[in-house]
């Protein structure tokens, strides 16, 4: 039996492997029913996504499981777990290795398999199939750390976002960057300053990497996580260490310095964000946590240390206590007071339609698929209706590749009449808005708030983590089961 494995960077239907004898062919990426569709036509066999394997959200709550099993071994001498702090960053490279070694447990022994290109999931297939894993040799197969791979990577970011990457890679304890701010002025009253010795986290550094080794040996002993092991993914756990404490005693200074009474966290997968939470409720400073968006389905493998999680509104606290299993105590409704609707100018409707794009690649999806099932449609209905087609672009989105890819999607026609709005939400996009349709963003939600129709594409539910049936739950959005809708 031969199998093809198609990577996210590889256009599906285009390199030496069309043409070929298949029996199967798995998308190693996120792709809506109508493109699987589209390629079993080409390759001649059924094409389907890998993710097929998931049991709901049964490997999600694997990887929890297997986090836990490295708490309580890297613990500093402020109680933090570094472990905990850290291990949340490789997530998503874990969750991959679940569900790829569930995807090949399940292959008949005489498959052989040929991926379209080396880097992660070839190595990690490689664990468990040996000489059965075959690599096609393509123009689109470079070495993934070369620059081809950055340049692509940076390509699809805003130069904003590539600077501050360049910034926190090469620069994490802020040993440049602070001689461009100045100081903060001082408070009026007394305060003490208690500055952390060198040499005091130099040994904190040596003791916690000393455990580290230790903890090495127990992982190696966990398939899933001796395979992070094996791939190197864990290489530069002595690095994160050292640049995690010096942000830690920046923090400290920072507790030790100012007046602080109590810490609002809005990001607490964020080690850097985190971490002054931690420090203030040792201190016995009241400790809050929030999420900027509608959800935050990492709750599903993370622990809440906050005294208090405040969440927006009854379907965020639902999805908290059901799906995430958070603890109810723990859980305050802290949402702002809704403005009132914005009054139309001229008439009853707006003028314009309005897509919301997402960074699908971030999500494992993709994004070319997703604008060809739903821009053609878009397009045409604006032509017909007088209406402008906006695609209102997410901030981490880079506007000339997103241009690019609609002129390689669309046709001449349909790609002209797109207008590409970026920034931030202003009140002129939701006042002149005819209807709004996203995949599952969280715009949808103030779409809502401001009485604007907001459309859901169901068929394009890819992420496991549960949004679209908690919208549809609560009936936030309406709710298309298919492209013709």
């Amino acid at each position: 039996m031969r199998i093809l494995l198609l990577h996210l960077e590889d256009t599906p239907l285009t390199g030496p492997w069309i043409g070929q004898p298949w029996d199967l062919v798995f998308d190693l990426a996120r792709s809506g029913a109508p493109a699987y569709e589209r390629w079993s036509r080409v390759f001649g066999c059924p094409a389907r996504p890998v993710d097929e394997v998931r049991d709901g959200q049964a490997e999600i709550r694997k990887v929890g499981e297997l986090l836990k099993l490295g708490l309580g071994h890297l613990v500093d001498n402020e109680g933090l777990d570094w472990w905990e702090l850290t291990a949340i960053l490789f997530r998503f490279q874990l969750e991959t290795l679940v569900v790829l070694r569930k995807w090949a447990d399940r292959l008949p022994p005489d498959a052989e398999v040929w991926i379209t290109r080396s880097g992660f999931e070839a190595d990690a297939l490689r664990l468990w199939l040996g000489a059965r894993l075959h690599v096609l040799s393509s123009h689109a197969a470079r070495p993934r750390k070369g620059l081809r791979h950055y340049y692509e990577r940076w390509r699809q970011l805003p130069a904003s976002s590539v600077l501050q990457v360049l910034k926190d890679k090469y620069d994490t304890g802020y040993r440049l960057r602070r001689h461009f701010h100045s100081r903060p002025p001082r408070n009026l009253h007394s305060v003490v300053l208690a500055p952390s010795s060198y040499v005091n986290m130099s040994r904190t550094v040596g003791g916690i990497l000393q455990r580290w080794e230790g903890l090495r040996k127990r992982l190696e002993s966990i398939p899933e996580l001796a395979a992070m092991l094996r791939l190197g993914l864990m290489d530069d756990y002595p690095r994160r260490f050292a640049d995690g404490l010096a942000i830690r005693d920046a923090w400290i200074g920072v507790l030790d310095h100012e007046p602080v009474e109590a810490v609002l966290c809005c990001d607490d997968s964020n080690p850097a964000t985190h971490l002054p939470m931690l420090l203030g409720r040792k201190r016995g400073l009241p400790a809050i946590s929030c999420h900027h968006g509608a959800f935050d389905g990492r709750y599903l493998i993370k622990t809440c240390h906050a005294d208090v999680l405040l969440a927006k509104g009854e379907m965020e606290l639902d999805y908290l206590v059901n799906t995430c299993r958070v603890d109810p105590s723990l859980l305050e409704i802290g949402a702002p007071a809704a403005p009132p609707p914005d009054n139309r100018e001229g008439s009853s409707e707006g003028d314009w339609i309005v897509f919301f794009s997402e960074p699908y690649e971030v999500m494992a999806e993709r994004t070319e698929e997703i604008y060809r099932d739903i821009l053609p449609g878009l397009a045409d209905l604006a032509r017909r209706t007088g209406k402008t087609l906006k695609v209102k672009l997410h901030p981490s989105e880079n506007l000339k590749e997103r241009q690019r890819l609609v002129a390689t999607t669309l046709s001449g026609d349909q790609s002209r009449s797109i207008q590409w709005l970026t920034g931030n939400m202003e009140p002129e996009l939701l006042r002149r808005m005819y209807f709004g349709v996203t995949v599952q963003s969280s715009v949808v939600v103030e779409c809502l708030i401001h009485g604007v129709p907001c459309f859901l594409c169901e068929w394009l539910d890819l992420w496991p983590y549960g949004y679209m049936g908690q919208f549809r739950k609560f009936g936030v959005g309406m709710v298309g089961r298919q492209r013709a809708q």
